[in-house]
């Protein structure tokens, strides 16, 4: 309700307005997913947003998986099994949400799971790879150490690495420059909200104090919900450290472990069999920086759980042919296993399916929302007082939202004076 919906509305109904971040900042928060999300919400036809895109892909990427279980088998299908299963139980509610983190997830999860079942796949698939990891960044800033798989998948290509960035980077123009422009026409930063690429001085730029607070903010919340960014910022990495984890669920702890000791595993294997396929050695480097880049910046479990699941579960592929003949005894296992987690999902979607979404009380926990909010906002003792500006020409504005109303009152202060 803060503001995803309001975006994607905005991108359906209205054109991209020059500094609209000044009115509300998150609407700077120029993620790909919205603009997807307005062109496929079918609300001229149910008169109801239906988030079908991230639930789309979903269902490519599991049966893309499903595929990998039945056909390759082994420490494949093994592999593809566990992560369906812990993958699905962590994005289970944002599946057919309007939210941005469950589709560069899925993207960021094919791209490195193709790499470690197929170390032929960058030059197979050289384009589409490029792609989706150029295209990736449009979603989601967290998973930019993906972008690392296209320009590997372009030297592999040219064999020479000038050219291949210089290639690389004209791919980038076509796919990236498009959401950059209208990150210009939104906040007037190439990249928001990073207020240190300022190239610009345009009269609509958001401040640069703005700018600096929101950051705050993604990154503090990540750590501790629910507190002033300058209080957890300011606090020594041991004490937010030690509140971030013990309020980790249980497994999450497990898989930051076997994460974080990823490395070590590549290392004992590579000390034993002498040898390990570049292709593995990339994707592990991929993954790890993404780790790191996600730990660092904002570790909300949410934003990239892909490169934490991915990492927690490769030790399993260093022991391959081991795997591989406990796998073909449990075979049948892994059957069941698909279905059980087919099951769970229709269990799940049977119930969001069956809520009866205008009445439920606690409406952040369901995918599909209300034509009309202000029930929701009643319930959650959520109060607007709305604001009537009067233009010059006699024309009234009614702003429904204080917050807005409040940034816009004092931008029309600022001017006056």
């Amino acid at each position: 309700y803060l503001y995803h919906i309001n975006a994607i509305q905005w991108n359906e109904m209205y054109g991209t307005v020059p500094g609209l971040a000044n009115f509300h900042d998150r609407f700077g928060l120029n993620s790909s997913v919205f603009v997807l999300s307005a062109a496929f919400s079918y609300n001229f036809l149910y008169n109801q947003y239906i988030f079908t895109i991230s639930s789309l892909c979903y269902l490519v990427l599991f049966i893309w998986l499903l595929k990998q279980i039945v056909f390759k088998k082994g420490i494949i299908g093994f592999f593809s099994i566990l992560f369906i299963y812990f993958f699905t139980a962590q994005y289970a509610n944002d599946i057919s949400s309007p939210g941005t983190d469950l589709l560069p997830n899925i993207i960021v999860g094919y791209v490195l799971l193709s790499l470690l079942f197929d170390g032929e796949i960058l030059t197979k698939k050289t384009h589409l790879f490029i792609i989706l990891s150029l295209f990736c960044i449009t979603l989601k800033l967290s998973s930019f150490p993906i972008i690392l798989i296209g320009l590997w998948a372009v030297y592999l290509r040219n064999k020479k690495f000038f050219k291949a960035l210089f290639q690389f980077s004209g791919f980038g123009c076509l796919l990236i420059l498009p959401w950059m422009t209208k990150n210009v026409m939104l906040t007037g930063y190439i990249i928001y909200p990073m207020a240190q690429v300022d190239l610009f001085n345009f009269d609509w730029e958001v401040s640069k104090n703005s700018v600096l607070d929101i950051k705050k903010w993604i990154t503090s919340w990540a750590r501790i919900p629910m507190k002033n960014h300058d209080e957890v910022l300011a606090m020594p990495f041991k004490e937010w450290f030690s509140v971030w984890w013990n309020a980790t669920l249980n497994i999450n702890k497990i898989f930051y472990l076997l994460a974080a000791a990823a490395p070590l595993s590549c290392a004992s294997y590579y000390l034993l069999n002498k040898k390990v396929e570049k292709s593995i050695l990339i994707t592990i480097l991929v993954a790890y920086l993404g780790l790191t880049f996600w730990f660092v910046t904002a570790p909300d479990v949410r934003f990239s759980f892909t490169f934490v699941l991915f990492l927690a579960l490769l030790p399993l592929f260093f022991f391959k042919s081991l795997v591989d003949k406990v796998a073909e005894k449990i075979n049948p296992l892994l059957i069941i296993s698909t279905v059980y987690c087919l099951f769970l999902m229709g269990k799940n979607g049977y119930r969001l399916f069956c809520e009866d979404y205008i009445s439920a009380g606690n409406f952040s926990e369901y995918a599909y929302l209300p034509s009309d909010p202000s029930e929701v906002k009643d319930k959650r003792n959520i109060k607007f007082n709305s604001v009537v500006l009067l233009t010059k020409d006699g024309r009234k504005i009614e702003l429904l939202d204080q917050c807005v109303a409040n940034s816009v009152l004092n931008k029309f202060a600022k001017i006056v004076s």
